[in-house]
């Protein structure tokens, strides 16, 4: 369908930019140690604007959803640059420095891999959806999952704040550990319990045939938000303990369960796509935390060891 259009080919390629440039401002604000700016932007601008741009361009079909999220990150890019200009000094310069491409290439390139098998579901699951029953049920997927989205903000941003404050020389990791589970708690579950008391009520401005389709997929994407949760907080500790293999091998099982039994579970009805997201992140966050636990033990062992030996 993208081909049949030139114009519907650029801005395909143009918004597959904007949202790729996006996620690299969010590497910016990380650097300097101001996450607080990926929630504002990616967490509350960008989620309300996909909540509300697929109730104009659901008839487009497949397109109207990408175009849906492609939109919604051109949005917080501009809004990210007039951040990084107007609060931190940036001026834009063309300029490759080769020196720190060498020193972070396998950092970078794993860190890719990574961010790529983490959004490859984003875009598989609707498709899924679309193809099996049509573009209605394919918005009440989706604005189910983007109102979970607002609520998964909260452990994106604490976790990026948390790896910016791992990143420091000097940082106490068991310290950071404890403190950055502690805030995805509390801030999570109040917000993931009144979702599931008040799902219908927070869809009944979509319309009842949002209250009466979506509420199932959005009760089980509120408790999902306690596993992207876990997944993400346990993806910044692999990653602060540069555990590149593990992280990378998580989202393997992450995008492989996901895509997979959402494939699997699609004709039985959009809770169960639901069902396989909380699945696979999960996995996926149990892989990453059992790591991070193997890694900080096997030292112990070695040292208890070599102690008792004689």
């Amino acid at each position: 369908m993208i081909r049949q259009s030139p114009i519907t080919v650029l801005l395909f390629l143009l918004l597959s930019a904007a949202t790729a440039l996006n996620l690299l401002t969010d590497s910016f604000f990380i650097a300097f140690r101001s996450a607080r700016y990926n929630f504002l932007v990616d967490g509350v601008v960008q989620s309300s604007i996909k909540l509300a741009l697929p109730l104009a361009l659901v008839g487009a079909g497949a397109f109207g959803i990408f175009a849906s999220s492609g939109l919604a990150a051109v949005v917080a890019l501009g809004l990210s640059g007039w951040f990084m200009v107007r609060h931190f000094g940036w001026q834009p310069r063309c300029r490759i420095d080769t020196g720190a491409i060498r020193r972070t290439f396998h950092f970078t390139a794993t860190t890719y891999a990574s961010s790529l098998l983490n959004l490859l579901p984003l875009f598989v699951l609707p498709l899924l959806i679309l193809r099996a029953f049509g573009g209605a049920e394919a918005a009440y997927y989706y604005v189910a999952f983007q109102i979970a989205t607002l609520v998964n903000a909260i452990p994106f941003a604490v976790t990026a704040s948390g790896f910016a404050e791992g990143s420091q020389p000097g940082a106490n990791l068991s310290q950071l550990t404890r403190r950055s589970a502690g805030l995805v708690a509390v801030a999570l579950l109040p917000c993931v319990a009144v979702l599931i008391a008040a799902n219908q009520l927070v869809l009944r401005p979509f319309g009842q045939a949002y209250v009466v389709n979506a509420s199932g997929a959005l009760t089980v994407f509120a408790i999902g938000c306690l596993a992207v949760g876990f997944n993400t907080w346990s993806s910044m500790l692999v990653r602060l303990t540069r555990q590149l293999t593990m992280m990378l091998w998580s989202k393997v099982v992450y995008a492989v369960v996901v895509c997979g039994l959402a494939a699997w579970w699609v004709n039985r009805g959009i809770t169960w796509v639901a069902a396989a997201w909380f699945v696979g992140n999960t996995l996926s966050g149990a892989i990453a935390f059992g790591a991070f636990i193997w890694r900080d033990r096997a030292p112990r062992r070695a040292r208890e060891k070599n102690t008792s030996t004689p």
